[in-house]
Order: C-alpha cells, then sequence, then structure tokens
C-alpha cells in the first residue's frame, strides 16, 4: 500500500493524515498532520539508519530525547529534527492532545515504519480511517519497535 495524499489513518492513540503521500513523491518524503492523544505512551528509543525525520509542534508539548540533546521539552512551533541514524525518542506531556507536522525522507521508510508499528495492534491495521472504525477504544500498548527501521 502507497500513502496518498488525503488519506487518514488511525489507532486508539494516533491519528496520521497525510499532506504529501509516498505516492506523489514517489517514495521520496512523506509529510503528514500527527494528531496524538494526551494519554498515548509515545514512541520509544529507536533509530532509522537512512531517514530524516522532523516534527513541529503545532498544539500540545512533548517531551523528547536524543544522546546529544537529551531529554528537552517541545511546544507549539519548536521542532524535533533528527539525521538519519540518530536514537531518538518522544512522548506527549500534559493533559493537552498533540498535533504535530511530521516531514520524512524517504517517505517510503516512515511508511514501512507505521505499518510495523500498526501491526503491533492486533484489532487494527494499517489502513485508511473509513475502514478502521471500531479501533479507537480498542485495548492496547504500545509494542516494542525493533531496534532500527
Amino acid at each position: 500500500m502507497t500513502m496518498r495524499a488525503g488519506e487518514v489513518y488511525e489507532h486508539p492513540f494516533e491519528r496520521l493524515v497525510v499532506r504529501v503521500g509516498t505516492a506523489e513523491s514517489d517514495g521520496r518524503e512523506l509529510v503528514a498532520d500527527l494528531y496524538v492523544r494526551a494519554d498515548a505512551p509515545g514512541v520509544p528509543r529507536h533509530i532509522h539508519p537512512t531517514m530524516a525525520e522532523t516534527a513541529t509542534v503545532i498544539r500540545g508539548t512533548i517531551s523528547a530525547w536524543s544522546p546529544d540533546e537529551g531529554e528537552r521539552i517541545l511546544g507549539p512551533g519548536e521542532t524535533l529534527r533528527v539525521p538519519p541514524n540518530t536514537a531518538h525518542a518522544w512522548r506527549p506531556v500534559g493533559e493537552e492532545d498533540v498535533r504535530m507536522l511530521v516531514e520524512a525522507r524517504p517517505g517510503a521508510r516512515f511508511e514501512e515504519m507505521w505499518r510495523q508499528f500498526m501491526g503491533g495492534h492486533r484489532r487494527s491495521a494499517l489502513v485508511p480511517a473509513a475502514h478502521a472504525r471500531g479501533a479507537r477504544h480498542a485495548d492496547w500498548t504500545a509494542p516494542r519497535l525493533p531496534g532500527s527501521i
């Protein structure tokens, strides 16, 4: 499956709304709005060997971690920039839901990560939200992501 602009993917804690999909960029990039519930577990430490990732906080607050900067709190207008092959993690903090603009290059790697992430949820799959109704209220625990994606 290739993500396309306008598609929406969701599971109990996150919703991804694609702005520029891998279909439109031939896999070179993926740009999306990521909506995250305040009570979401976040993303554990992991590495993308060949993918650069940027996340700009639009609403809410996140705690971000990287080996160079340690843990830091980011709010609206602040950006987490992750070069390839850099360990990182993030999670929402506070009581407000989070919205971030996420950019990944190459985008095909980010799409692959979402497939692996969604595969860890037994009652949901990476499909447009119109096909995933009901998954929003399922019991779910964040799966451990592979060490590198």
